[in-house]
Formats: C-alpha cells, sequence, structure tokens
C-alpha cells in the first residue's frame, strides 16, 4: 500500500498547477529576499514595481539629463580618442611623433636624399611604437573605456522610462515637482536590463576626476562637477551590491537564471592611435616624394625640350585611359614616360643625336672596332625602339584587336564583373609592353652615353685612343663637333634621369 501511495503522489504532482514551472522554488525564494532587501522597489505578489524605483533613477537623471547632448557624440569622436593618448603620452614619445608630420618630412628632405630619409623615419617609427609600449597603454585604454561606460549611462533614455512613472513629467524641468506612480514589472523589465548591462561596465576605481577633467578641458567650460557624480557612484555601487534589480528582473520574467549581460568596449585606442600615425606618415611620405618626382619630372622636361612637348602619342594617352579607369581599377601607368620617349624620338634621336652618330659612325676611323660596333648597335637599335614605339601606340586603335577589346569592355555594365577583369589583364600586358620599350630604350640611351663620353674625352688627349682622325670629323661637321656632341651628351643624360623617374619602384 505504500508503495501505491508513493505512485499516486507522484502521478498527482505531474497534473498540478504548479508542474511545468522550472525553479518555482528559488523565485519564491527570490521574492522573499527581495521583502527583506532595504531597497522597496518592487512588490512580488502584485507584480508591481514601486515609486521608490523611479526616484532612484531621478537622482541618475538629473546629473546625466543636462549631459545627454553636449556628450551626445562623444562616443564616436576620433578627436577624443586622439587627445586622450596625447593627453598621457610622456614628452619624449610625442617629440618622437612630430617627426612624422608632413613639416618635418619636407625638412628632412631638405638636406638628405629620399633613401636617407625614408630609412631614417622607418627607424624613428619603429622606436615611436616600442616606447609607447612603454607608456602605460593599460591605463590609457582603461580610461577611454571608462569615458565610454560613463558616455553609456548618460546617453541611456532615463527620461522615457520615468515617464512610464509619470507621463506628464517634462523633459530636463526639475523644479517639476514629480508625482511618481507604481507600474506592473512588464512595462520596465527590459529597460532595467539595458540599465543593468551599462552600470555594471562601471568601474568605482576609476579616476574619475581626471575623466572629467580631460571632458571639461575638451570642451572648453565645466560641463561635470565631480562631486555630483561621487554620489551618484556610490548609489550605484549600493545597487549593484544589493543585487535588487537582478532579483527584480528575475521575478517578472519567471527566470530564476537570469544574469546580466555586459557589453564592455574592447576598442585599444593606443594600437588605433600608432596605426593611424604610421598610416599618416605613409601618406605624407607618399604625396611628398609624389610633389618631389612630380617637380623632377618638370625640371627634367625643361631642360630636355624647353617646355611641356605637346601630346605626341594617339592611343596610350588620357582620354583612353579615362575610359579605362571608369571600369578598372589600373589604368595606364607609363602614358608620360611613353610620350616623353616618343618626343624624344622625333625631336632629337632623328635629328641631332642622327647627325653627330653619322659622323662618328660613316667617317670616323676608330682604332677599335668593338667600340664602333657597340656605338652603331646602340644609336641603331633606339631607331628600331621609335618604330616599335610607333607600332605599340597604333595597336590600341579600334582597328586592331587590344584597341576592339578595351573598347568593348569599357562599353559594359558596372555589373559585369568577369568583363572588368578582362579588361584589367588587358592593361596589365600592356603596361608591361609600355615598361619594355622604356627600359631597354634607357639602357641603350646609358650605353650610347658611355661611348659618346669615352669619344668626347679622347678628343681632348694629345694621343688618341679611339679615334684617329678628328680633324676630318671636325671639317665634316657643320658646327663644333665636340660642343655638339657634348650637348648631345647632356640630354641624353636627362632623357634618362627623367625614364628613371618613372620605372624607379
Amino acid at each position: 500500500m505504500a508503495f501505491l501511495d508513493d505512485f499516486l503522489t507522484k502521478i498527482s504532482g505531474l497534473f498540478s498547477p504548479e508542474s511545468g514551472k522550472p525553479g518555482k522554488k528559488e523565485l519564491k525564494q527570490l521574492a522573499k529576499s527581495i521583502k527583506k532587501n532595504k531597497y522597496n522597489f518592487y512588490r512580488p505578489r502584485i507584480n508591481e514595481v514601486d515609486p521608490n524605483l523611479a526616484k532612484f533613477l531621478y537622482q541618475i537623471y538629473r546629473f546625466t539629463g543636462p549631459l545627454h547632448k553636449p556628450l551626445e557624440r562623444y562616443d564616436s569622436s576620433e578627436a577624443i580618442k586622439q587627445l586622450m593618448v596625447d593627453r598621457y603620452l610622456p614628452e619624449d614619445v610625442l617629440e618622437m611623433k612630430s617627426t612624422f608630420s608632413e613639416s618635418s618630412i619636407r625638412i628632412m628632405f631638405q638636406t638628405n636624399n629620399s633613401n636617407i630619409v625614408m630609412n631614417q623615419l622607418k627607424k624613428n617609427f619603429a622606436a615611436f611604437k616600442k616606447m609607447i609600449g612603454k607608456s602605460g597603454m593599460q591605463e590609457i585604454n582603461h580610461n577611454y573605456r571608462a569615458l565610454l561606460s560613463f558616455i553609456a549611462l548618460v546617453k541611456f533614455d532615463l527620461y522615457y522610462v520615468l515617464k512610464k512613472f509619470d507621463p506628464k513629467l517634462p523633459e530636463l524641468d526639475f523644479v517639476y515637482k514629480t508625482r511618481f506612480e507604481p507600474i506592473i514589472g512588464q512595462k520596465i523589465v527590459d529597460d532595467m536590463k539595458d540599465f543593468l548591462a551599462i552600470i555594471y561596465n562601471i568601474e568605482p576605481a576609476t579616476d574619475w576626476a581626471e575623466i572629467f577633467t580631460f571632458i571639461n578641458e575638451y570642451r572648453g567650460s565645466d560641463v561635470i562637477q565631480d562631486s555630483g557624480w561621487k554620489k551618484i557612484l556610490k548609489s550605484i555601487e549600493d545597487i549593484k551590491k544589493s543585487r535588487i534589480l537582478e532579483m527584480m528582473i528575475s521575478l517578472i520574467d519567471e527566470d530564476p537564471n537570469f544574469t546580466v549581460k555586459t557589453f564592455p568596449a574592447k576598442e585599444n585606442i593606443v594600437a588605433t592611435y600608432v596605426d593611424k600615425e604610421g598610416n599618416e606618415l605613409q601618406k605624407n611620405l607618399k604625396n611628398i616624394i609624389s610633389e618631389k618626382k612630380d617637380s623632377n619630372i618638370n625640371e627634367f622636361v625643361k631642360r630636355i625640350f624647353g617646355k611641356i612637348p605637346p601630346n605626341r602619342v594617339k592611343y596610350y594617352s588620357d582620354k583612353l585611359n579615362e575610359a579605362i579607369l571608369a571600369k578598372s581599377e589600373t589604368g595606364f601607368i607609363y602614358k608620360g614616360a611613353i610620350n616623353f620617349l616618343k618626343s624624344f624620338f622625333l625631336d632629337f634621336l632623328k635629328k641631332d643625336i642622327r647627325e653627330v652618330s653619322n659622323i662618328y659612325l660613316i667617317r670616323g676611323k676608330w682604332f677599335s672596332t668593338v667600340t664602333s660596333q657597340n656605338f652603331s648597335d646602340c644609336f641603331h637599335r633606339l631607331l628600331e625602339l621609335s618604330d616599335e614605339l610607333m607600332e605599340f601606340d597604333n595597336s590600341l586603335s579600334e582597328e586592331f584587336r587590344r584597341g576592339a577589346a578595351i573598347k568593348a569592355y569599357t562599353k559594359l555594365s558596372e555589373r559585369d564583373k568577369s568583363g572588368a577583369a578582362i579588361l584589367e589583364r588587358i592593361v596589365k600586358e600592356i603596361n608591361e609592353e609600355a615598361k619594355q620599350i622604356v627600359v631597354e630604350s634607357a639602357q641603350n640611351l646609358i650605353n650610347l652615353a658611355r661611348i659618346l663620353k669615352t669619344v668626347i674625352e679622347d678628343s681632348k688627349l694629345k694621343t688618341h685612343k679611339y679615334i684617329n682622325n678628328w680633324k676630318e670629323l671636325e671639317q665634316a661637321h657643320k658646327g663644333d663637333l665636340v660642343e655638339d656632341s657634348m650637348e648631345v651628351y647632356r640630354k641624353i643624360y636627362d632623357m634618362v634621369k627623367l625614364l628613371q623617374l618613372y620605372i624607379a619602384k
């Protein structure tokens, strides 16, 4: 019979009103604990939130409400992050950082060549990173995260919550006499979850006086009073220790396992600061080097041509390049080099250089056939490259395969990714061919200039080593052969320097 009684007791338990509600015992215990809690915020029996909670929140609102507008964007301000790191960095670190500014880099370039400046800045930046690592990174990040937790509390819409207790409550009117009334738990439970998540991120051990001094200095006025915050911080910590809000939420949601879900800020503003300085340094270097390169190009162009020559290239030019860049990330890289090279071929190679070269090659009597043959090879290879450059340019016309392909792919829809990829491959192939023409032209110009320099030096010797009929050559040439040879050498030298600016990495 005892066995039957136990069985019936278990069966009846399955169908009791309290079955299927796990944690019922824990919830009852929580209800008892709330009654004993010194904070009279909630009446479990009737599921009613007491106006005492509103009074607690109102005291915080009196402090944070007026700060909402002044601080609303501080949690996303890049200037705040920058200034906070700068505030705590030692003087020697800030001095090192100052060498990365555009003005400092320009001064370095005035007295040093590019390689020296680049190496020095690389060393400076490595030292800068190492010094920052020893400069209290944890303290800086902690203070920034504390600032974010404070701003999160300021931005929490307490006014919206308080209006649930007093619908007539005017915003930021602290003369108004509040009339808070009890409300049912469900009306506020989600708000209190969010509120708890915020206050659990607020650490009392933070140097709040320092945080508020920083904010006040940034704004240029005393918007925050540390004394008022101390009182609020103490009450928040007391509320957290009492666990009254957690117990209230558990009872309203009938979830004895409720835990506060916090989302602490994890951003490492010091690491971001270092990355930003590195990016800024690279940008400044790139701009200055680009300016320096453009300045050097203009200087060499002026020395070679007297002024910027007209566009001599038909297709490997800005016009077609614009259509390509509308569909592709990469355009014609060597436009300037190809145009200047073609101008040089037309204006100097086939005129002044040919005239001087022909005197030496046709009328000159060389001691060494190897030297004269090298001279001839370089000169005639340059003539061939001049023709190849013209053929290369013409191949981009719509009448030829590559030109037709470019026209077709530049008219495709922007959504056609495969077409854009093909266009990029075509442009890459064209750029490689252009570079090859530029590089080989430069190499042959260098070799031609070396031999020409040797010849010029030979003309000044009493006993000649390369050419033995100088008088005959000088009589055959209309002008001063040596002077004209030196002018050709200078033109070739400047042209090589100009081409190197385009092909240098």
